[in-house]
């Protein structure tokens, strides 16, 4: 394997492991579409940067940015979802196929997701 090809699989670890998994809850997907991965946040307290493999401590400001949009993104996807499904709320801990999300996602101009991954690049 050459240098690249290592540097490339390094970085698309984390990106590998959720795109990897077929149903995504809503939360989850928020966090996705932010530019992260939660999937080490409950065992290890990180959130991992997709582009870059970095980890964010979930008890940072960094964090508390990234919160911000996550949850913004999670509105929006929930009230997406619940208009597509034809019901009024979703139910946090239901799971839905990855790729209804990503088609949600990109359906509603997600683009803040493009931007936000760029949150907390510091040095600390």
């Amino acid at each position: 394997m050459s240098n690249r090809e290592e540097k490339l699989t390094k970085e698309s670890k984390s990106l590998r492991a959720v795109l990897d998994l077929p149903d995504w809850k809503i939360g989850f997907a928020a966090w996705v579409f932010v530019g992260y991965s939660p999937l080490e946040k409950k065992e290890r307290g990180v959130l991992i940067r997709l582009t870059d493999e970095i980890e964010i401590p979930c008890d940072g400001t960094d964090y508390i940015e990234v919160e911000k949009a996550q949850r913004e993104i999670k509105q929006t996807l929930e009230s997406r979802v619940a208009e597509f499904k034809g019901i009024e709320k979703i139910d946090s801990k239901e799971r839905f196929d990855r790729n209804l999300l990503i088609d949600i996602a990109l359906k509603n101009d997600f683009s803040l997701a493009v931007n936000i991954s760029s949150l907390g690049r510091t040095n600390s």
